[in-house]
């Protein structure tokens, strides 16, 4: 597929997947939420993993305060993202400390200090769809892309989504990194590689 096609692809599949997240009642949104966060946290490399990334997140996205709450209880160092300079790094965060608007329209923290990408165990990361071969669409940046190749190769990543956000076919390139496992609100979906 040409760049331009995937690019085209990408953008049509990114317009229908933001209507079929929103589109999902706000009551049933919460109540599955909560069925993914037990999943991911239940998940054994989660469970003994040291430091972990999650996201802030905002709009229609799976909520993920309860999950970053819980790391923090269990004494797990949690990092979310910002942008920094055009590309993304993973700062601490615990719940309170403080956050803003990002230009990107997501709260970030206003953390100064950053966690090497090297010691992360486990990310928990968002899209707008997955598909079972684990590729991801997310909002566009290409952000997460470029920072999980600089985890280390075992870094457990968990895709994070609604089951109606599981797709038949993401469309992906070279420069799009997979997903070891999708948490959604019927169960997780390992990625056989």
């Amino acid at each position: 597929m040409s760049d331009r096609k995937l690019t085209r692809a990408k953008r049509e599949l990114r317009e229908r997947m933001r209507g079929v997240r929103n589109a999902i009642d706000p009551h049933r949104r919460e109540d599955w939420s909560s069925a993914i966060v037990g999943a991911v946290h239940e998940l054994p490399e989660v469970v003994a993993a040291r430091t972990v990334t999650a996201y802030l997140s905002f709009g229609s996205e799976i909520s993920t305060a309860e999950l970053i709450a819980s790391f923090v209880a269990e004494g797990k160092r949690v990092g979310v993202p910002v942008v920094r300079d055009g590309e993304m790094v993973i700062v601490p965060f615990k719940p309170g400390d403080p956050t803003a608007q990002s230009e990107y329209g997501m709260p970030e923290p206003v953390a100064r200090g950053e966690i090497p990408p090297q010691e992360v165990d486990a990310l928990v990361i968002p899209g707008l769809a997955f598909d079972r071969d684990g590729f991801r669409l997310g909002y566009g940046g290409g952000f997460y892309d470029r920072y999980v190749r600089r985890t280390r190769p075992e870094a457990l990543r968990v895709g994070v989504c609604f089951s109606e956000q599981v797709v038949e076919d993401v469309p992906h390139g070279d420069a799009d990194e997979r997903v070891d496992r999708i948490a959604t609100q019927d169960g997780v979906i390992v990625i056989e590689r």
